[in-house]
């Protein structure tokens, strides 16, 4: 685990204290928006974005530490890997987000996806091709006599600038993928047939959306304090960020 940036809520909040006293009305707490700044929030920019590219199964990481006191923090993943192994080649990519501990919460959707399972022979049936793919790693025969089971995949609300995170969005503590591609290719042998088996599946809920921000909140006393990350994904295993900012007070 590589740790890029750390921040602690108490240093952060003093640093908020040291604003412009001309500056607008204070926030009002209890929601922000996305992308928010001044009275009342912290948050830093990476002009440049901290990129973290997946290079291996363990991949990279940074780490958002969001009080060092309660240790409340965000942990962006990316990692990719490819090769081969008793008959089987793999290639996997992913990026994603886990909040720590169940007191950081990320706001998050959800689509039910289709996995379909094909099948093509010589005529002999000597030989064959079995396929398992979901919607978005996509094959030829997507109907309903090919379904084999459904799939719920869950990603972070990928919001724009300007959008009220508050309350009403549903939230959860766990580990949300952007996007991810798994493949998994396996050539069985006996001595009457060869059998490959095709397993694909691909999420694309973050590709071409551009800058966009997480939104995460955090509990404290009873009290949820809402906060977001500037993020942008490229292919599957590629993400920078770009900035956060948070409600600066507890109450």
């Amino acid at each position: 685990m590589k740790r890029i940036f750390v921040w602690s809520l108490p240093l952060l909040l003093l640093l908020g204290a040291c604003k412009d006293q001309d500056e607008p009305t204070a926030h009002v707490g209890g929601s922000i928006l996305a992308g928010e700044t001044g009275p009342g929030i912290i948050s830093e920019e990476f002009p440049d974005g901290i990129q973290l590219v997946g290079g291996a199964a363990s991949g990279f990481q940074y780490e958002v530490l969001l009080d060092s006191a309660l240790g409340y923090k965000l942990d962006y993943n990316t990692s990719q890997y490819s090769g081969s192994s008793s008959g089987v080649s793999y290639n996997h990519g992913t990026s994603s987000v886990v909040s720590s501990p169940i007191a950081v919460e990320i706001a998050f959707a959800e689509v039910v996806d289709t996995i379909w399972h094909c099948e093509e022979w010589n005529l002999d049936s000597t030989d064959g091709h079995i396929y398992h793919y979901n919607r978005a790693a996509g094959t030829f025969c997507q109907n309903p006599s090919t379904f084999e089971v459904l799939d719920t995949l869950q990603y972070p609300i990928g919001h724009a600038f300007g959008d009220t995170i508050h309350s009403g969005s549903p939230w959860a503590s766990d580990r949300f993928d952007f996007a991810f591609y798994h493949s998994d290719l396996e050539v069985q042998y006996d001595s009457a047939r060869t059998v490959i088996d095709d397993r694909k599946t691909r999420a694309d809920h973050w590709q071409n959306l551009g800058r966009r921000y997480v939104a995460f909140r955090l509990k404290n006393a009873g009290i949820w304090k809402y906060g977001y990350v500037e993020v942008e994904v490229v292919g599957d295993h590629i993400l920078k960020i770009y900035g956060f900012g948070v409600e600066a007070n507890w109450g």
